[in-house]
C-alpha cells in the first residue's frame, strides 16, 4: 500500500513523532532528504543498466570476431649452434649459427660479474665479449628466448 502524502505534512508528521520520542528535531529540510533518496536511486538504476549492457556485449563479442584456428609457436624453427669462437686482444668472438637476442645475452666473469655483449654483428651472427684469461660462463639467447649455456676456459 503507498501512501501520497506531500511533502510538507510529511514534514510535520517526522517533526511530531521526533517530539513524541523525546528525540532532538530533524535539522536537515525533509525535501533534502526525499531528493538525495532519489538521486541514489537513479545513480544506482544507471550503473545497473550499464553493466547489464556491458555483460550482453561480452557475450555477443566472440560472434563478430574472425573465426579459424590460431596457431601460436612457442618453438623456434632454427637451432642456434657455435661455429667458431676465438680469442684476441682481451675480445671473445663467438660465431653462431642461427639469429641471437644480443639485448638477453650476456657473460659471467671469474669473479662473478655480469657483462652485456661489447658488439654483435646480425649479418654475421658473430657476438664479442670483452675477456680476459679465466673461465667464463656464457648464456646466449635466440630470438623466441631459449638459452644456450656454455663454460669456456680462456688461457
Amino acid at each position: 500500500m503507498k501512501y501520497n502524502v506531500d511533502l510538507k505534512t510529511a514534514d510535520t508528521i517526522l517533526q511530531n513523532v521526533f517530539n513524541t520520542c523525546e528525540v532532538a528535531p530533524n535539522r536537515i529540510p525533509f525535501e533534502r532528504i526525499v531528493n538525495r533518496k532519489r538521486a541514489n536511486v537513479v545513480l544506482e538504476a544507471v550503473g545497473i543498466w550499464t553493466s547489464i549492457i556491458f555483460f550482453f556485449l561480452t557475450l555477443i563479442t566472440p560472434v563478430f570476431l574472425p573465426h579459424g584456428d590460431v596457431k601460436i609457436s612457442t618453438t623456434a624453427d632454427y637451432e642456434i649452434d657455435v661455429v667458431s669462437h676465438h680469442f684476441e686482444k682481451n675480445t671473445l668472438t663467438i660465431v653462431l649459427s642461427g639469429p641471437v637476442d644480443a639485448s638477453s645475452s650476456y657473460i659471467i666473469d671469474p669473479k662473478g660479474k655480469e657483462a652485456p655483449p661489447v658488439d654483435y654483428d646480425a649479418s654475421q651472427n658473430m657476438i664479442l665479449f670483452h675477456a680476459v684469461r679465466g673461465e667464463y660462463n656464457i648464456y646466449i639467447y635466440d630470438l623466441s628466448g631459449k638459452e644456450m649455456q656454455f663454460i669456456l676456459s680462456v688461457p
